[in-house]
């Protein structure tokens, strides 16, 4: 009589999950970076934490208009409105003013660049060749997505909820009125603008009255 040699139903458990094909290194690397995003996520959330026991919100991430103007949830009175933070060292209460919150917070978004970035984004543009502006444009466009993600960080920390990223049901006329939106956003706070920008701000809200107005033909 024969006897065969049968496997435990574990291992062909095992098996099913085994990598065949894939190279060692790229695995390697792929856990990596796994282990990096999830290291990430536990320290902006321990970032999120602490700067709202500090009484920094995500609104404070906006850039504050110079002179009045209504105020909103999203846009501040001016950069004169008073705020208070909490010193989480000393337990003090720190009287300061939207502005030099903001001041701060980008220039804490500029201290996270690398030098070469910080050294060209402190260069006066005139003088500059065009491909060294194009280059300030994308590092000052850098130092704008830090600010984004610490306001993102912020907002999630205030309602619970993960920024949503536009719904792939939703139709071209409102993800085109999205990003028109977002665009105004990106231009108040740009502090230093090397483009027209009333010009832009004048084409933005040209664009906004398009979308909102019913095709002719329809």
């Amino acid at each position: 009589m024969t006897t065969s040699t049968v496997k435990p139903a574990v291992s062909a458990a095992v098996d099913s999950h085994s990598i065949n094909v894939l190279s060692l290194a790229v695995c390697e690397a792929a856990r990596k970076a796994n282990t990096a995003d999830n290291t990430a996520n536990t320290r902006w959330a321990s970032f999120a934490e602490l700067a709202a026991e500090s009484g920094l919100i995500a609104s404070y991430c906006i850039s504050p208009p110079k002179t009045k103007a209504k105020e909103t949830a999203a846009k501040p009175f001016n950069r004169n409105t008073v705020v208070m933070l909490r010193d989480l060292e000393t337990g003090q209460q720190v009287a300061t003013n939207r502005g030099e919150v903001y001041d701060d917070i980008n220039n804490l978004a500029f201290s996270f660049l690398p030098a070469v970035k910080r050294t060209l984004l402190d260069t006066p543009t005139a003088g500059l060749s065009e491909a060294q502006k194009q280059s300030k444009r994308v590092y000052r466009g850098d130092q704008g997505s830090i600010v984004s993600r610490m306001q993102d960080k912020l907002s999630q920390q205030e309602t619970g909820e993960k920024k949503r990223k536009p719904s792939r049901n939703a139709t071209v006329q409102q993800r085109v009125m999205d990003d028109v939106e977002r665009d105004l956003e990106w231009i108040g706070a740009d502090e230093n603008p090397t483009y027209d920008l009333n010009e832009v701000i004048r084409g933005l809200h040209i664009a906004k009255k398009g979308l909102s107005t019913t095709a002719p033909n329809s």
